[in-house]
């Protein structure tokens, strides 16, 4: 079966994709370490692809996914970048021979003593340490190889080519022979047989021209040999250290290496790309490194150095991204790898690149926006220090707002005083006594030497707040060296030294306690907690009106007092600390709080107005139906009495009706015929038809008026019930 590798030279810092192809594998490039792809620059736990090749087992597919048994002409693609180097070739040998020979684990492959030896070596140069290009090295030769060669592609599989050729002799003179074999320092003709290598027989001239490079470059005064002051991490001080920087491009390849050799520098500072101060389209590609060769370099770290190269790119971004709208850098997400997760790296999935060890610094994948000459200059001219920090607490101590100095820190990194503060800030959550930080910082003032925005961004990074277009509402940049953030839970001071005209009238470096600042703010948190307890206190008072009427005059006469001292602590004569006040004031919110709280106070008041109001309409409403009650069972009784006249009149009618007829039979001239003898005497008959057309008259009224006077009351009472049950 003919297995075919097929190589694909990607750009420094290309990402692989989501979804990696069956027969696909990326080497030393990738951006990320997953199934098919070996990237250690984002792992954190390796030093060299070919070590997390060998630790990252899982990630490496089955051979199966890159064979296929049916077909006659597999094809590998390894993806690696361009111009491999010593630790990609290694890696790409070890995979080509794992699949070549079946075996799914480096291991079954190689022996220990051949892990373990190209482990070390592997990593160590691709730390920088052990380069050397004045011997006929391992290193030297793959440095050679096909350096004539303009057009990278060509080259890059040229150096592949020839390097895996390398790589095969090399691994087979270490497993037949014992651990003697020095790979850092000797030559190559002293372990295995050159005679078929395609760059060699030119090899030693090549050597002794490169270093002519170096030298010709400091007679040009490409590069300069300086001393430099940076932070001994053992001394716990500044000290004095040789630095190779090149303030032009080399005029060859690799020439810090001589740096390190001939002039024994500590620090380079190495440009592949270069931007002007002036220029638009151009961008800086550098690294910055300690030389691992020297023993002294465990004293230093660059991690400060990268911490505000990286807070400078950020900067640059956000005036860069005023002109065009959108980020160089993907801001989407974030880098979630060991350091990279801190402020300020964490801000981008393309940071500024350090080290673990914190001995080199390299620009992000898409290179850098910072002029080159600040890099220099941020490397050159200053501690990467903050000279002093102080972090104070405002903790509510039963209403009342105490100031305690929670933390100090003298000449601190900014990164550690980012993550320091930034905890405190996320401890708040858990302690609700503390309701304001208070953070002043003192900046050397090589910090401002191109822009004050990093006094802008210094505050910022503090609360994990890279994008300012986000917090512009909460930065008072109050002149050229002092800034001013402020929201709900701290308020930082930024400032280059007390000589500063502003930063004098507003803090007192002696007793910082009693700042203007300081007593200010405490003023103004008091405000706050206090509107904050009427509006709860208003809110439940809403809610339960009915049973606590009384409490309003009570907060009526809190809010007049608070308003009061309120209207007294405005008043500030100092314009700067006015200034100050009112923009703290207005980040906090205490407007808008204590109108919000007025409103619910008024709605309140106008509640329990509108309240009392219904109760006394009730109440007279209730007065006048009782009233319309006993008008109604008055109005019975009469109806009832008059209805009972009525009858009794009923009753004397016919009682006159007799008593008329028993009249008429005493004179009638017959008085005992009987009523027929009264009837035939025409007289007598006419008045008895008018008495009892009278009797009936009166006796048809009489009843009528009954009948009335009984249906009247009873409607009336019953008109009433009704009206109660609607009401």
């Amino acid at each position: 079966m003919n297995i075919k590798f097929r190589y694909i030279f990607e750009d420094n810092g290309a990402i692989a994709p989501d979804d990696i192809l069956k027969n696909e594998i990326w080497i030393d490039v990738g951006n990320i370490t997953k199934d098919g792809v070996f990237d250690y620059h984002q792992d954190g736990g390796c030093n060299s692809a070919f070590e997390s090749i060998i630790v990252n087992k899982a990630y490496f597919k089955s051979i199966q996914d890159y064979i296929d048994e049916n077909n006659d002409n597999n094809e590998v693609i390894i993806h690696v970048h361009e111009i491999p180097d010593t630790d990609c070739i290694f890696s790409v040998y070890a995979v080509k021979r794992m699949i070549e020979e079946r075996k799914e684990f480096p291991t079954a492959v190689f022996s220990e003593k051949i892990i373990n030896k190209l482990t070390e070596y592997v990593n160590k140069i691709d730390s920088g340490c052990g380069k050397y290009l004045s011997k006929p090295t391992l290193y030297a030769y793959f440095c050679q190889i096909g350096s004539e060669i303009k057009d990278k592609k060509k080259r890059s599989q040229e150096i592949l080519d020839e390097g895996l050729y390398l790589a095969q002799l090399v691994i087979e003179q270490l497993e037949n022979t014992d651990n003697c074999i020095n790979l850092f320092e000797m030559p190559l003709t002293e372990y295995i047989n050159v005679t078929g290598f395609k760059y060699y027989s030119g090899f030693q001239n090549s050597l002794d021209r490169r270093g002519n490079g170096y030298i010709r470059d400091k007679d040009e005064n490409r590069v300069f040999i300086k001393l430099i002051k940076m932070w001994n991490t053992k001394l716990q001080s500044m000290q004095q250290i040789k630095a190779a920087i090149w303030e032009d491009l080399p005029s060859e390849e690799d020439e810090y290496i001589f740096a390190r050799e001939e002039d024994h520098c500590l620090l380079t500072i190495y440009p592949y790309q270069i931007k002007d101060e002036n220029s638009v389209d151009e961008v800086t590609r550098v690294v910055i490194a300690l030389n691992p060769n020297m023993e002294e370099s465990k004293e230093y770290s660059l991690l400060s150095i990268a911490e505000v190269i990286e807070q400078c790119e950020q900067i640059e971004e956000e005036s860069a991204y005023e002109q065009s709208k959108r980020y160089r850098r993907d801001h989407s997400r974030s880098r979630e790898d060991g350091r990279f997760s801190m402020i300020p790296f964490r801000e981008t999935s393309d940071p500024w690149y350090i080290s673990e060890l914190g001995d080199i610094i390299d620009s992000p994948r898409v290179n850098s926006i910072i002029p080159y000459n600040r890099i220099i200059s941020i490397v050159e001219n200053s501690s990467f220090l903050a000279k002093q920090v102080k972090v104070l607490s405002f903790i509510n101590n039963g209403g009342r707002i105490e100031i305690d100095k929670t933390e100090e820190y003298d000449n601190i990194s900014y990164g550690s005083m980012y993550n320091n503060i930034y905890k405190l800030i996320n401890e708040m959550e858990k302690d609700k006594s503390i309701k304001h930080r208070f953070v002043f910082i003192k900046i050397d003032p090589s910090m401002l030497r191109y822009s004050n925005n990093w006094l802008k961004a210094c505050c910022l990074n503090m609360v994990g707040k890279s994008d300012s277009k986000f917090s512009r509402n909460n930065i008072l940049q109050i002149d050229y060296r002092t800034c001013l953030y402020t929201d709900q839970s701290i308020t930082i001071l930024a400032a280059v030294d007390k000589r500063n005209q502003s930063l004098s009238s507003l803090v007192n470096d002696k007793d910082i306690f009693n700042s203007r600042i300081l007593l200010d703010l405490k003023n103004i948190i008091e405000h706050q907690l206090e509107l904050r307890n009427i509006g709860i206190s208003l809110s439940e008072t809403i809610q339960t009106i009915s049973k606590k009427e009384e409490e309003i005059e009570k907060f009526s006469e809190r809010l007049v007092k608070l308003n009061t001292r309120i209207e007294e602590d405005d008043l500030i004569a100092d314009p700067l600390e006015q200034e100050v006040y009112f923009f703290i004031k207005d980040a906090l919110g205490i407007e808008r709080l204590k109108d919000n709280v007025d409103s619910s106070a008024r709605l309140l008041i106008s509640n329990a107005e509108q309240l009392r109001d219904r109760r006394a309409e009730k109440q007279r409403y209730n007065q006048t139906v009782m009233e319309k009650i006993e008008q109604r069972q008055e109005a019975k009784r009469d109806g009832r009495i008059q209805a009972g006249i009525g009858l009794m009149t009923i009753f004397a009618i016919f009682s006159a009706w007799n008593d008329a007829f028993d009249f008429i039979a005493k004179i009638a001239p017959n008085r005992d015929g009987g009523w027929l003898e009264i009837a035939n005497f025409p007289p007598v008959l006419i008045i008895e038809i008018v008495i009892a057309i009278l009797i009936l008259i009166f006796g048809g009224v009489a009843c009528k008026y009954v009948l009335q006077a009984w249906h009247a009351s009873s409607d009336n009472i019953k008109d009433e019930n009704n009206n109660l049950s609607d009401n």
